[in-house]
């Protein structure tokens, strides 16, 4: 993750020799503007092994020089948790709902458009909810739920934006509510708007499509396999891919048959089996060493045989980094075969 929770415990075990696994590593927005950005780049700096959810996470850690050994691409446990978790929430009575979402009866519900907004440059810039404001003003033929995060009440009120918002008939908005309400919720809205980073994993999984409140993510893979749209806090554009959703049937179906690229539910039980072989064989001590350093020299080279990255490291004592097919960048796998490509790596041998 990418918590100031998770970089605490990533710095303080990495000091006490403790191995660090991270979880959701290699995640990368670009923008050290946000402080979830800092926290990532810090908490893979501390990390032992790096459990990354898509291959192109694994690509921004080799090429920020995290050896490949390392790296292991897992999935995501966001999928794992939706998976479990979506019938148990779907097969409750009424009465166990959360009591703002059993107040508003979703199952009868239509068009439901689900809200969420929490990050600092969405909240406390009064401009950007303003315009937001004005696009869920204009979307009068949904029905616009908005758990609101305590600070962002907050926020709105000492900006006098909460009633014009809250006095609107088709907007509800809800104290935050439980997991298992809110992946019920999920799975019933027709949009997801929202400026959150997980939730725009949940949607994809869930088969919803997602309009981000951002001008970047650090999951882009939801961009490119269509389920996911940035929108940031522009009103036009809110207003823009909210239409297309509602009206064009073919664009809709497109973003919710969006190929999930976070796994297929499996990620724990990967990273189990990760964390118990790395230690069975002895992988994971943290010790000072005892022996000078191998120097090695990094070069490149292009690959005219047919040999897999693994055969390549062994005949020739080094380390692949990064490999490339023409202009596009592949992480090396193990069995990743190298004829053709344009390779990246440590030389050991000398």
């Amino acid at each position: 993750g990418d918590t100031n929770a998770v970089l605490a415990g990533a710095l303080v075990a990495s000091k006490l020799h403790i191995p660090v696994g991270h979880v959701e590593a290699g995640l990368r927005s670009f923008d050290e503007t946000m402080p979830e950005e800092i926290n990532r780049l810090a908490a893979d700096i501390c990390s032992k092994l790096y459990f990354v959810p898509t291959e192109e996470s694994a690509i921004n850690l080799a090429m920020e020089g995290i050896s490949r050994k390392r790296i292991f691409i897992t999935g995501n446990t966001v999928v794992d948790a939706c998976f479990r978790n979506l019938e148990i929430s779907k097969n409750r009575e009424k009465d166990e709902y959360d009591e703002g979402l059993a107040e508003l009866d979703i199952d009868n519900m239509e068009n439901i458009l689900t809200l969420t907004m929490h990050r600092a440059e969405t909240v406390d810039d009064k401009e950007r909810l303003i315009n937001i404001i004005e696009a869920l003003e204009e979307l009068d033929d949904m029905n616009i739920i908005f758990p609101i995060h305590p600070r962002t009440k907050k926020t709105m009120e000492n900006f006098g934006l909460f009633d014009r918002l809250n006095d609107l008939d088709h907007v509800h908005i809800i104290k935050p509510v439980g997991y298992l309400d809110f992946l019920l919720l999920i799975s019933k809205s027709t949009i997801i708007l929202t400026d959150s980073g997980g939730l725009q994993e949940e949607a994809i999984t869930l088969d919803v499509p997602a309009l981000t409140l951002r001008y970047n993510t650090e999951r882009p893979e939801t961009v490119t396999a269509g389920g996911n749209i940035l929108v940031g806090s522009d009103k036009e554009v809110i207003l823009e891919n909210a239409r297309r959703i509602l009206d064009d049937e073919d664009f809709a179906n497109k973003m919710k048959s969006a190929k999930n690229p976070y796994g297929m539910g499996n990620a724990a039980e990967l990273m189990i089996k990760i964390i118990e072989d790395a230690d069975k064989n002895d992988n994971l001590k943290m010790e000072a060493p005892d022996e000078v350093m191998s120097s090695f020299t990094r070069k490149m080279k292009v690959i005219d045989e047919d040999i897999s990255v693994d055969e390549f490291e062994n005949n020739n004592n080094s380390l692949i980094k990064i490999a490339f097919d023409g202009e596009e960048i592949k992480f090396p796998y193990d069995d990743l075969n190298l004829k053709g490509l344009t390779i990246i790596y440590e030389d050991y041998a000398n």
